[in-house]
C-alpha cells in the first residue's frame, strides 16, 4: 500500500485537496494541518472530503493540534 503525505496550505479549500488526493496512485491519504490555520475547513468541506475520498477508494486520515477537525 502506498501512502500520500499531502501538506495543506492556509489557502487549499475542498476542491484543490480532492484534486491533489485524486492524483496519484495511492490507498491511503494523511492530511497535515497546517499550523497557523485554525479554520481551514468548515464541516462540510469534511464531508465532502471524505465522501470523495470514499469514491476514490482512499483510507483518509488527518494530522493536527487543534480539535478543529471532526471527521
Amino acid at each position: 500500500m502506498k501512502t500520500a503525505i499531502l501538506q495543506l496550505e492556509s489557502y487549499d479549500n475542498r476542491f484543490s485537496i480532492c484534486d491533489r488526493m485524486g492524483a496519484g496512485h495511492v490507498d491511503r491519504v494523511l492530511l497535515v494541518w497546517p499550523k497557523r490555520a485554525k479554520r481551514l475547513l468548515d464541516e462540510q468541506d469534511l464531508i465532502y472530503i471524505r465522501r470523495q475520498a470514499q469514491n476514490l477508494g482512499l483510507q483518509l486520515a488527518f494530522v493536527c493540534n487543534e480539535d478543529c477537525v471532526l471527521a
